[in-house]
């Protein structure tokens, strides 16, 4: 058991804030969970997934929002 998220970022080598980033993910739908954490990266450039635009999913509280909003978000993607 991890006493804080000061520990945890310590722990992962990262920022209290990149955890606490992380951290929002769990207010995802569990079926977008799931497609970011299978989410293969390209060979060459630029990941097309903009994390800013994923988080701002997670002030979304309706599940099925949150799931039109990301199939517009992985239109795009797909699109770049």
């Amino acid at each position: 058991m991890v006493k804080n998220s000061l520990t945890l970022a310590r722990l992962g080598q990262v920022s209290q804030a990149g955890i606490s980033q992380i951290l929002s993910l769990l207010h995802l739908a569990p079926d977008i969970q799931e497609a970011i954490l299978f989410h293969s990266r390209p060979e060459r450039g630029r990941d097309r997934l903009d994390m800013r635009k994923v988080l701002a999913l997670t002030k979304v509280v309706d599940w099925v929002q949150q799931r039109r909003l990301w199939r517009k978000l992985s239109e795009v993607r797909e699109r770049a």
